[in-house]
């Protein structure tokens, strides 16, 4: 026979048991990507460059996974239940490597993981990559800083800005990476054309 006490706090615990509620469990985020791009100038001649894609630099709240929305200008939130399938700069350089590739305008295009060598280095800021509520309505924006490096000499050969500012018509999940997709497509195309025109210069020594 179980002692008394033993007895005791076993029926106990059963009871603590049996008020306990199991709580659902929270369904798993969604993992999000931006469509391939699609407006990428293509060239005849490939320049003889092994290029590397640099991860930009970011901050928080850029710097991770989450699909920001900016509802004023002192506060960021992320969209609940959904994520970028890596970190924004990881997504933002891993579509410019494909789009560069497409567009057959370099010798190679690798990314800055590899351990193949290269000569010239894209080194770039993400500063936005974000939707910025304007009350009732909202607009996506895209700003980042491209820095094309000659790497032995760690000299800037070509520099530029770039800053869009795109409306979007609602903020529902699949618009918005609809609206991200579209914008960073132009973005890309126009910096695969700036870095072509850029380093067929420097090869020309104009």
């Amino acid at each position: 026979m179980m002692p008394v006490p033993l007895r005791l706090a076993s029926l106990g615990f059963a009871s603590l048991l049996a008020g306990c509620t199991v709580l659902p469990l929270p369904d798993p985020p969604r993992y999000m990507d931006l469509a391939p791009p699609a407006a990428i100038p293509t060239f005849e001649q490939a320049l003889p460059v092994s290029l590397r894609i640099g991860t930009p630099l970011a901050s928080d709240p850029l710097d991770n996974n989450a699909i920001v929305i900016k509802p004023s200008p002192y506060e960021f939130q992320a969209i609940p239940g959904a994520r970028w399938r890596e970190a924004s700069p990881v997504v933002v350089r891993d579509y410019l490597i494909t789009a560069f590739r497409a567009s057959d305008g370099f010798t190679n295009v690798i990314t800055d993981t590899s351990p193949a060598s290269s000569n010239i280095t894209l080194v770039s800021e993400l500063a936005g990559f974000h939707v910025q509520s304007l009350g009732e309505s909202y607009k996506l924006v895209l700003s980042i800083h491209l820095n094309m490096m000659e790497e032995r000499s760690r000299e800037s050969l070509c520099v530029r800005n770039y800053v869009s500012e795109t409306p979007v018509a609602t903020i529902g999940l699949e618009n918005l990476v609809e609206s991200f997709s579209q914008s960073a497509d132009t973005f890309a195309g126009q910096a695969v054309e700036w870095a072509y025109e850029c380093l067929e210069a420097v090869a020309a020594g104009t």
